[in-house]
């Protein structure tokens, strides 16, 4: 939010304009999505050697968060 609001960088602030509108707009959908995996425990795939696979999707359980990032890349 702060990146789309500076002035100092018109190339920064046209990045993350349209990433902060969406974040703010989808806010209840991210924390609802965020509080739904609260609390359950998760298979990694294994202790010292997890799955990555399997660690993306546990540790970025927001499909709405993620598509909204992935306009970042």
């Amino acid at each position: 939010e702060a990146l789309a609001e500076q002035t100092d960088n018109a190339e920064l602030k046209a990045v993350f304009t349209p990433v902060a509108q969406a974040m703010a707009e989808n806010e209840a959908a991210i924390v609802n999505e965020l509080n739904e995996v609260q609390g359950r425990s998760v298979d990694m795939g294994g202790y010292y050697l997890p799955d990555d696979e399997m660690m993306n999707s546990i540790m970025r359980p927001s499909a709405t968060l993620n598509a909204i990032l992935s306009q970042l890349v």
